[in-house]
């Protein structure tokens, strides 16, 4: 037991000594700070005051751009579906396109089809006719 006291005693009077080393270390400090006190306070208004003027500048940019940046935004995404209806539109007008053009060929085979059997029959109707007046003439 006469050990741990012993050494708790030893470690007591390290911690008293290092406080009053710590102490002496602080009222150095104050007796080297205390000519310059007033300039430190004039110094801690001036930053008082840029932090109170720049701060709202600041907020102020950021709502800006935070502003800006969602206006941005809205614009992209109007853009978007701009985009996406023109190609809506685009691809409908293709369809369209290619539809008439089906159509258009089909007709035109119809109409094809039917001016050369109308010009087989004018023709069969032409031979018929000189046949027979060729027979006549015989």
């Amino acid at each position: 037991m006469g050990i741990i006291k012993d050494g708790l005693y030893e470690e007591g009077i390290d911690k008293d000594t290092e406080d009053d080393h710590l102490a002496r270390a602080l009222k150095k400090l104050q007796k080297d700070v205390e000519p310059y006190n007033d300039q430190l306070k004039d110094i801690e208004h001036s930053i008082r005051e840029l932090v109170n003027t720049v701060d709202p500048r600041l907020e102020e940019h950021k709502r800006s751009l935070d502003k800006s940046d969602g206006e941005r935004q809205a614009r992209h995404t109007t853009l978007e579906q701009q985009i996406l209806e023109l190609v809506k539109k685009v691809e409908e007008e293709i369809a369209a396109r290619s539809s008439l053009q089906a159509d258009l060929e089909q007709a035109f085979d119809t109409l094809r089809t039917k001016l050369r059997i109308e010009l087989q029959e004018a023709t069969d109707a032409h031979h018929v006719k000189t046949d027979a007046l060729g027979n006549s003439l015989r």
